[in-house]
C-alpha cells in the first residue's frame, strides 16, 4: 500500500488544524469488512506514544462500528495525550464510530459525513439460530443477532398499540417472546441497553457539566429515539440533537476528501471481494488484502489477510497465510 501521499495530506491537514492526527479506518469492503475492536488499544497507544503529549490530538476516523468497549477505552487513552480531543469524520462514522464522537470536544462534519444511533445488537450462543442452516459440532454459532431497541420496541408495540395491559397479559407477552429469544440472550439485551447509555453518559461528561441536562436528551435520542440502527444523522441533525459540530472550512474540507479517496482507493472500499473473480478460472490464487489502518504521519500499522485459494471438486478452500496487525 503506498503511503506516501497519505502522509503528504496528514500533514497537510496538521497544518491547517494546528494539531497532531491519527488516523484510524476500518474498511467496510463488503466481503472483507472490518470493525474496531480491542486489539487495536495497544497499537494506538504506541503511535500516541511515538508522538508524545499534545495540546490537541484530531482523530480521523472512518468506520462502520464494532465493539462499543474498545471505542470507550480509545477516548480515554486518547484524552491521556491531549488537552483538547475531535473526531474528524469524512464519511461514514457509524454505530461505535458515533460513541467515539460523544467524548469529543468538536466533532468536524463536512456535508457527507454521518453519525449513526448508538443502539447496540447482542450476537451469541443464546440467540434464536438462523432457521435452515446446520447445527452440530464443529460447525460453530449460527445466529441471529437481536436489537436491543428491537426487544423494546416489541413490548411497547404490545401496549401501545395492542393495547394490552395489566400484569397477567404482559406476562404473556414476555413468555412469547421467550419463545423466538433465549432468557439469557434477553438478559445480556438488558444489560447492554443498559451499558450503552452509561457509556454514552460518561463520554459527553468528559466535555460537558455532569448535570447538563443535554446529555439526558442526547442519549436519549441516540439510543432510542431514531428507531433504526441503519438510521443517518446528517451534520444539520447531529447539530439539532446537541452534538458539538462544527463544520470545515473549504481547505480543510478538501484535504478530508482528499485523505478519504487515497482510503477508499488503497484499500477498494467500494470493490466488492469476489474470490472467483480472483482465481479468474485457474484452481489457485494468492489473497493479499489491507482492510484496515491506523496511522499518524510517523508510523502505519495495516491490517492484513494473506490467503491462498484453492478450487477443488468439493469446493472453494481458503488456506491462511496471515491474519493480523502488521506495522509497515
Amino acid at each position: 500500500m503506498p503511503r506516501t501521499k497519505r502522509v503528504e495530506i496528514l500533514k497537510e491537514i496538521e497544518k491547517l488544524r494546528g494539531s497532531r492526527v491519527i488516523s484510524v479506518v476500518t474498511g467496510d469492503r463488503p466481503g472483507l469488512d472490518t470493525r474496531i475492536a480491542m486489539e487495536v488499544i495497544p497499537i494506538i497507544a504506541k503511535q500516541l506514544r511515538a508522538i508524545g503529549q499534545h495540546e490537541r490530538i484530531d482523530l480521523y476516523l472512518y468506520t462502520a462500528g464494532g465493539d462499543v468497549m474498545a471505542g470507550f477505552r480509545l477516548v480515554s487513552l486518547l484524552r491521556e495525550y491531549c488537552e483538547r480531543f475531535a473526531v474528524l469524520v469524512p464519511f461514514r462514522c457509524q454505530s461505535t464510530g458515533t460513541l467515539i464522537t460523544l467524548g469529543a470536544d468538536e466533532i468536524v462534519m463536512p456535508p457527507e459525513g454521518q453519525l449513526s444511533p448508538v443502539d447496540p445488537s447482542i450476537n451469541g450462543p443464546y440467540n434464536p439460530q438462523i432457521p435452515g442452516l446446520p447445527v452440530g459440532p464443529g460447525i460453530g454459532h449460527q445466529t441471529l443477532p437481536v436489537s436491543v431497541e428491537e426487544v423494546v420496541s416489541y413490548i411497547r408495540l404490545a401496549q401501545e398499540e395492542g393495547g394490552v395491559k395489566g400484569e397477567e397479559a404482559m406476562v404473556k407477552v414476555f413468555e412469547r417472546l421467550t419463545h423466538d429469544v433465549r432468557p439469557l440472550a434477553l438478559g445480556q439485551v438488558y444489560r447492554a441497553r443498559t451499558q450503552i447509555r452509561m457509556l454514552s453518559r460518561k463520554l459527553l461528561q468528559m466535555h460537558m457539566n455532569a448535570d447538563d441536562p443535554a446529555i439526558d436528551a442526547i442519549v436519549e435520542t441516540l439510543t432510542e429515539k431514531l428507531y433504526s440502527h441503519d438510521y443517518l444523522i446528517t451534520r444539520r441533525e447531529a447539530k439539532a440533537i446537541g452534538l458539538k459540530v462544527t463544520e470545515p472550512d473549504n481547505a480543510l474540507e478538501v484535504k478530508m476528501a482528499e485523505l478519504y479517496q487515497e482510503y477508499e482507493n488503497d484499500l477498494s472500499l467500494r470493490d466488492p471481494f469476489n474470490p472467483m473473480v480472483l482465481l479468474q478460472g485457474r484452481d489457485h490464487a494468492t489473497l493479499k488484502a489491507e482492510r484496515a489502518v491506523i496511522e499518524t504521519a510517523d508510523r502505519c500499522s495495516v491490517y492484513l489477510t494473506e490467503q491462498v485459494l484453492q478450487q477443488h471438486q468439493q469446493g472453494l478452500q481458503a488456506i491462511p497465510q496471515h491474519e493480523g496487525w502488521k506495522t509497515i
